[in-house]
């Protein structure tokens, strides 16, 4: 219970309870429309605001994490110490057409299609 462990230490005897900053929020809180003072003998219960209208849209962001899997990506994506070359002059390869131009580089591998400035 944590009003067991509750701790309210004494200030030094010539102190006042509270400074006259803190004094002051206090009463400047208290003399805000709408402020009230309650006295309740038991629980003082209240609402307070929170994330309630947020709770869809915080179920579809765990619906989507729940869909995801970072491992499950198996495709290897490692670099190349030697790139494809790319000839310039060339023509560059178009995937997808018969008859495109298809550039050996270097160690026989096939030009990506990637062209580098003239």
């Amino acid at each position: 219970d944590l009003r067991a462990t509750a701790e309210t230490p004494d200030g030094p005897p010539d102190e006042l309870a509270a400074s006259v900053d803190e004094t002051e929020l206090v009463l400047r809180w208290m003399e805000k429309p709408g402020t009230r003072l309650v006295d309740v003998t038991g629980t003082l219960a209240s609402r307070t605001p929170g994330t309630g209208r947020y709770s869809e849209f915080l179920a579809r962001v765990d619906a989507g994490r729940a869909d995801r899997d970072p491992f499950g990506d198996s495709r290897s994506l490692s670099t190349r110490a030697q790139p494809d070359r790319v000839v310039p002059g060339q023509p560059e390869p178009r995937p997808g057409r018969r008859g495109a131009a298809r550039v050996a580089g270097r160690r026989g591998r096939v030009a990506t299609g990637l062209a580098s400035p003239a």
